[in-house]
């Protein structure tokens, strides 16, 4: 089982990550609704100047995690003064992702920005940061596997929450509709890895179903289980909810059959580069931009994302 508490930052060339607050949060404050999941993850830059120009885009990077060891199978009992058991080889374990080049362009024609009203330009320019952020949280949502660079033939992408999903961390609803004991038991399983769910991520159909379970479980315990505001408390003592509930995000990226489970603290964005704008050499009458940012989505372990599967969505 992976373990969270102690899941490093490390990368591969041996420095922590360090958080930024610049551009890159700059555009996930524009609408925090419009993307959700991006708005709840901390950024980080990726190590120092140096390492950036050392992590080729080919390289990627990789950060290591421990492993809880299971139980041994049979009996553990020895008899007196018998030989030293034989020793363990207690390893860890590694992750490794690539970044994904993230580009949008604005700009205003020369008579576009004398005809019309307002700041023409910082319209479009406040327009194109809420595109750009917007396909960043659906790939850090939908992206499948990581996908490394090949120079002028494919360009590399980050995985996303999708694609971390499997039989370790996921249970399957096989059509049926959200139940507490599905709840149950993908909370137990993560929190047998060392894992406390902070975060729900689900798309709005299953939060309503969400919260019916949370009304009954208020009126059958009178009020021991509570919904308020965005949060959702611990619904009858479940293990593996963290210490005063979890928050409960809406995101329209969400596929409408699932629901995701997090420790938040253990998600990350992870920024190679963090450009803010770059004027295009156009020729034309006209003011031309881009803005790029390369980046990746950071996971602590595979335990620190699960989900729920295939729900009924009708």
């Amino acid at each position: 089982m992976a373990s969270a508490r102690q899941a490093g930052l490390m990368t591969t060339f041996g420095t922590e990550f360090q958080e930024q607050y610049q551009f890159t949060n700059t555009i996930k404050d524009l609408g925090f609704q419009d993307a959700p999941f991006l708005s709840h993850l901390k950024t980080y830059a990726f190590g120092s100047e140096q390492l950036r120009q050392l992590a080729a885009a080919s390289l990627g990077f990789k950060w290591h995690y421990n492993v809880f060891p299971e139980a041994k199978t049979g009996d553990n009992a020895y008899m007196e003064g018998s030989d030293a058991p034989a020793l363990e080889n207690f390893k860890h374990d590694t992750m490794s992702n690539f970044f994904q080049i993230f580009k949008i362009g604005y700009g205003v024609t020369g008579t576009q920005g004398v005809a019309m009203s307002g700041d023409t330009l910082d319209y479009q320019r406040d327009q194109a940061w809420i595109g750009l952020r917007k396909d960043i949280n659906k790939a850090l949502l939908q992206n499948a596997n990581a996908v490394k660079p090949v120079k002028n033939t494919t360009p590399g992408k980050t995985f996303g929450l999708a694609g971390l999903m499997g039989a370790h961390n996921e249970i399957d609803a096989a059509g049926k509709d959200l139940d507490e004991g599905m709840i149950e038991d993908i909370c137990m399983m993560m929190w047998r890895a060392g894992v406390e769910v902070t975060h729900i991520l689900m798309n709005s159909k299953q939060s309503k179903k969400l919260n019916k379970i949370i009304d009954t479980e208020r009126r059958t315990n009178f009020g021991n289980t509570q919904f308020l505001g965005n949060k959702i408390d611990r619904i009858d003592n479940i293990r593996g909810i963290a210490k005063g509930g979890a928050v409960n995000i809406i995101d329209f990226d969400m596929p409408e059959n699932a629901i995701y489970f997090l420790k938040m603290d253990d998600l990350g964005f992870v920024t190679l580069r963090d450009e803010v704008d770059k004027p295009i050499p156009s020729g034309r009458d006209s003011e031309e931009y881009q803005t790029s940012i390369e980046a990746a989505l950071w996971v602590g372990t595979p335990m620190s994302v699960g989900q729920i599967k295939n729900l009924k969505t009708t």
